[in-house]
């Protein structure tokens, strides 16, 4: 729903001048005061006053100060012809209204006020939040930032779920936060004393996987020098989280089925049957539903891991969680701590997000590293856009229809991409201090998985 302008004003010709000001807007009038907080008070979609302070029911003040009893979050706007405005000044002070407007006004002004109200909205709404935020009794869930509709949604059922021993399946785009997600459904799981042991089956190797997965013993293969209780056996007790489960092989799928289906498993190279004591969570980036109907993922397993299901909306489906998200990283992550300009904050509420929560935290770490560097604590929305445009990923070779390419007429594609992702990965290392945690989880990759790339392509590095 989109946000609506309330103006109130007692002389009739006034209202329909501001009406043809902001006619772009969604705008609600009213000659009566008392009419205009009756409305108010019932539409949850209100989120600015505009009011003439000389009114014969009630003054613009009286009439903010009733609206303010009943509903906080509404920005006020008073407009007045007094030439002692003290008390106008007061109540500015007071925060109680957001600004007062002298008549006769400029009317670009107060469509150029009004615009930047409204581009900021989300951050205003979001300031309004932070102070009462963490004032609340502290929750796991706290960890899963959000003041959306859509996302509290999401934390409502998790604490639903977490009452549940029956299997969870979060899907949400990569960088969304499904482990910190899972987590907190550990956390308030009657298992929350228990470990909670999380598995990024992407980096398993095919080799290695029921390894890894459900141990070994001793003598099992060549390397197998101890037992090992592999993650399920780390598990016991707890919670089992599979990340980017889809990324398990069918043959081995098979396995996981029979785990889920009878609490047992056969650690490697033993006859000897186990009981797993765990409640497996499992995620993924990518349509399991999809990949079932496309024999990519079995049907069977598929019904074992959903019984219960979240489904996390990305970043750019909650507007609102950005104001909070960099608001709340900026101060989190850094001492350096900088404000944005309203056309910075218009091009991140603008911006796509389609690495989520994770783009936004790298985005306010190197906001931060450039404000440190130049010594400046206001970004601008050119430092934005200059920063947004070097985190593309589709940089390379970007002509237009019109523009002549020139291509070798021989190519060994294998070496080209291999060639550009050394590059990529040796930017942010330097770009990161040579932290192989942070730069694998920028990239999206696992810590072995970097380590792995880094030994291939000869790059060393001191940790």
């Amino acid at each position: 729903m989109s946000d609506t302008i309330v103006l109130v004003d007692d002389e009739p010709e006034n209202l329909i001048f501001l009406q043809k000001v902001l006619k772009h807007h969604r705008l609600k009038t009213y000659t009566n005061p008392l009419d205009a907080f009756d409305f108010i008070r019932c539409d949850e979609s209100v989120r600015l006053l505009i009011a003439d302070q000389k009114m014969p029911e009630i003054s613009g003040i009286e009439l903010v100060k009733l609206v303010d009893a009943e509903k906080k979050g509404i920005i006020s706007i008073i407009v007045s012809a007094y030439t002692d405005p003290d008390d106008l000044v007061s109540a500015v002070n007071s925060r109680l209204i957001y600004k007062y407007i002298v008549k006769p006004y400029n009317p670009m002004e107060i469509r150029k006020l009004v615009d930047e109200i409204v581009d900021l909205m989300p951050l205003i709404r979001t300031e309004e939040s932070l102070s009462r935020y963490f004032v609340k009794d502290p929750s796991p869930l706290d960890s899963f930032l959000t003041i959306t509709a859509a996302g509290e949604e999401v934390k409502s059922k998790a604490e639903f779920y977490s009452e549940s021993s029956l299997p969870l399946f979060i899907h949400g785009e990569t960088g969304t936060g499904k482990e910190i997600l899972a987590r907190a459904v550990h956390q308030l799981s009657p298992r929350k004393d228990g470990p909670f042991v999380a598995v990024n089956c992407a980096a398993l190797t095919r080799e290695l996987f029921l390894s890894e997965l459900f141990g070994h013993i001793k003598g099992a293969f060549s390397g197998a020098l101890s037992d090992s209780p592999g993650f399920v056996g780390r598990a016991d007790g707890g919670t089992l989280f599979l990340d980017e489960i889809s990324d398990i092989s069918l043959d081995h799928q098979a396995a996981l089925l029979r785990l889920l289906e009878n609490c047992t498993y056969y650690p490697v190279g033993s006859s000897i049957e186990k009981k797993a004591d765990i409640r497996i969570i499992s995620a993924s980036h990518k349509n399991l539903n999809n990949m079932k109907n496309e024999n990519l993922f079995r049907e069977d397993l598929f019904y074992r891991l959903s019984p219960l299901e979240l489904n996390i909306p990305p970043l750019r489906e909650r507007k609102d969680d950005i104001a909070l998200l960099t608001l709340h990283y900026s101060k989190k992550l850094h001492t350096n701590e900088f404000s944005l300009s309203v056309p910075a904050w218009k091009i991140l509420f603008e911006h796509n997000w389609n690495g989520n929560v994770r783009e936004l935290i790298h985005l306010t770490e190197k906001l931060s590293i450039y404000g440190k560097m130049y010594q400046i604590d206001h970004i601008s929305a050119d430092v934005i856009m200059d920063v947004l445009k070097r985190d593309e990923p589709d940089k390379i070779s970007r002509k237009s229809d019109h523009e002549e390419e020139f291509l070798p007429e021989q190519i060994h594609l294998q070496e080209y991409l291999e060639g550009i992702e050394k590059e990529i990965i040796s930017k942010y290392l330097g770009l990161l201090n040579n932290n192989i945690s942070r730069t694998a989880d920028t990239l999206g990759l696992s810590r072995q998985g970097l380590k792995n790339k880094l030994k291939r392509y000869n790059v060393v590095i001191q940790e």
